[in-house]
């Protein structure tokens, strides 16, 4: 029985399509988003010190945004964003404005790198790859408008498989790594990873008593370990084979579960446009139901060189960085359990702090604009905290939270709970905690007019079975409010 598909010369341009109006509704609202956290984390008041980031990461210069910027000026380029998104989604110059946009994208991660997370990394990725792909030769709003029968033509058409073939590859490497760097945590392998995961402060339900349902979470927890690393067939399996329909069902489950459980949507709908990708043969076969292609009037659309030079140099880097990813052990021990920041004791202050050769390769991909790493979730092991935060003012507790609700508020906090995420040379570290702290304060004092004393508390506990012991809380920010502003520091 054959079930590998044969891949012929040039591909159908409809599903790049497809993908490429996927990626830009995303781009949409990846910038409404950021519009709304613009004054935290992009404004020069807000919680992060653009100039000491700078400062300790060296390699984050990027050209469009500065300290000296004002909120409004920097509102201005995510509302031109949010356009070009939407000229990407209609066809209007779709590869030049991908191409802004994934520019765009990658100076925003690196702008505020402190908070930098997998959504960021799956959406500079896909843009990168939409301004790779020959995307724009189907499905564009203008021509449609002046001539609805156009769909018929657009049947026709096809590109050159080269740079989807090396996307695809790209796809797969994202799957089989993440799937078999899992097999090296014991939390995985012991069935508790997931209610680790559930429970850390991104999870929506993280505040239930999710210990209670252990053998629902433990089958999920070895059904993910399971099938992760065997998605990444789906770019390999024959076309219409039940083994590839099956897949393709789990893995919309897989990304689905995801994103109602945890804070990490944009990463997971990219992973879900790939669906047209994966199933392009479907897609097609779906097209042609009614009407058989006769190929009569085919018409073959070469990609540019450049293009196919940029997709083959990314892949060559970014298969380096994940081979010596693979190979490498944990690093990010919490200096809450060690008593010392084993991160900051690294020696190399790459992104995955490697040694040389695996350095080299993930600066190669830094220089085309690219933060990846693909070992996804396997960390638990090291940041498996529970974190409870209780606010009080004037000894009444305050409903009004410390940081807005997401994944970088939470980040946020991690710099001030000794858990470091990423590396950060130890002479900076303290001076860091400190900035952070301070900030943090300042901005939540914007919320009170009369005076009032502020104390906040944490309880973080690790999560390292389906009976944990939760610590009590302990304080880690006192400090009073008074006409919108930070008066008194006592920590």
């Amino acid at each position: 029985m054959k079930i590998w598909k044969y891949r012929p010369k040039d591909s159908f341009a409809l599903p790049l399509d497809c993908f490429r109006i996927g990626v830009g509704s995303l781009t949409l609202l990846y910038f409404f988003r950021t519009l709304f956290e613009a004054p935290y984390y992009l404004a020069h008041d807000g919680f992060i010190n653009h100039e000491l980031l700078q400062h300790i990461f060296w390699f984050t210069w990027q050209p469009l945004f500065h300290p000296f910027m004002s909120t409004a000026l920097v509102q201005i380029i995510l509302y031109l964003g949010i356009i070009f998104s939407i000229f990407l989604i209609i066809g209007f110059f779709p590869r030049f404005f991908a191409l802004i946009l994934y520019v765009m994208v990658v100076c925003l991660y690196r702008y505020q790198f402190l908070v930098f997370f997998v959504d960021d990394v799956i959406m500079h990725l896909l843009l990168f790859w939409c301004f790779i792909l020959p995307t724009g030769n189907t499905l564009n709003l203008l021509p449609w408008l002046k001539d609805k029968n156009i769909i018929n033509q657009w049947k026709e058409v096809k590109v050159e498989s080269l740079g989807l073939y090396l996307f695809l590859y790209n796809i797969a490497l994202i799957y089989f790594v993440a799937g078999v760097s899992k097999f090296t945590s014991s939390l995985w392998l012991n069935g508790v990873a997931v209610l680790a995961v559930l429970k850390l402060p991104m999870g929506w339900f993280a505040a239930y008593s999710l210990e209670d349902y252990e053998t629902l979470l433990k089958i999920g927890n070895y059904l993910a370990l399971i099938l992760e690393a065997p998605f990444a067939l789906l770019v390999l399996l024959k076309p219409w084979s039940r083994l590839k329909l099956l897949l393709g069902l789990l893995l919309g489950i897989f990304h689905l579960f995801i994103i109602v459980t945890l804070d990490v949507p944009f990463a997971n709908l990219g992973c879900l446009t790939l669906i047209s990708l994966l199933f392009r043969h479907e897609v097609m076969d779906l097209f042609f139901k009614k009407n058989k292609n006769s190929g009569l009037n085919e018409v073959s659309i070469k990609n540019y060189r450049i293009a196919n030079g940029l997709a083959l140099t990314m892949v060559f880097f970014l298969s380096g960085a994940m081979m010596c990813a693979l190979a490498q052990g944990q690093w990010r021990k919490a200096k809450r359990d060690t008593g010392k920041s084993t991160v900051s004791e690294m020696k190399s202050s790459s992104a995955e702090s490697g040694g040389a050769i695996q350095t080299g390769f993930y600066a190669g991909l830094w220089a085309m604009g690219l933060a990846q790493g693909y070992r996804l979730l396997d960390w638990i092991d090291e940041r498996n905290f529970h974190q409870t935060l209780t606010i009080f003012g004037n000894d009444k507790i305050l409903s009004t939270r410390l940081v807005p609700p997401g994944m970088r508020g939470n980040l946020m906090m991690t710099y001030i709970s000794d858990i470091t995420w990423m590396h950060v040379h130890p002479e900076f570290l303290e001076q860091l905690k400190k900035d952070v702290k301070k900030r943090l304060k300042s901005v939540y004092c914007r919320n009170f007019d009369k005076k009032t004393k502020i104390e906040v508390t944490q309880s973080l506990t690790k999560i390292d079975s389906f009976r944990p012991l939760y610590r009590p809380a302990e304080t880690i920010l006192k400090f009073e409010c008074e006409n919108f502003k930070l008066l008194v520091t006592k920590d």
